[in-house]
């Protein structure tokens, strides 16, 4: 009797436990199903949201910070992280908002603890900023608001694993 007891025990557990051990190793390690960023971006957004056209990009071994225009004007803010595999780089989605950018808020919108992200008005704007030591990158970008108003803005990169080489 405790012989079945165990075995119907063992069957449940391996029942319950397998498939949620695919599940993990799948998040933990697999999802890296695109070969090209924007094939990944469009397969996780809706159809009227598809990448129309690229307004900045900034990547390093293993994130990608992608700012884009969608087919029907919004603009997007979309971080992936990326792999390399068979020298080649697979992509997969982490996260994506549709606000535009937002130059009041003076805190770094940390992606990993490597890299890091501000967007500000004016090209001077970034001296008001705590830089933690580090000397960031900066690129004006244009984008466009849902009304069609032309906007502008910089972005800051803070890339320690690029400062480390």
């Amino acid at each position: 009797m405790k012989k079945i007891l165990k075995v119907i025990v063992l069957l449940l557990l391996t029942i319950v436990i397998f498939p949620l051990l695919i599940l993990g190793s799948d998040y933990l390690f697999g999802g890296y199903n695109y070969e090209s960023d924007i094939d990944c971006i469009n397969d996780y957004v809706g159809f009227g949201y598809q990448v129309n056209k690229v307004l900045y990009k900034y990547e390093n071994e293993n994130k990608e910070i992608l700012l884009y225009e969608s087919n029907n004007g919004t603009f997007f803010n979309c971080i992936l992280e990326k792999k390399s595999k068979n020298n080649k780089y697979l992509y997969r989605f982490k996260k994506s908002s549709n606000t535009p950018p937002i130059t009041w808020n003076k805190e770094w919108e940390e992606v990993d603890k490597n890299l890091k992200y501000i967007f500000v008005d004016y090209q001077d704007d970034i001296k008001d900023i705590d830089c933690m030591g580090y000397e960031p990158e900066g690129t004006k970008i244009y984008y466009k608001l849902k009304d069609g108003k032309e906007e502008s803005c910089w972005i800051y990169i803070i890339d320690k694993s690029q400062n480390e080489n």
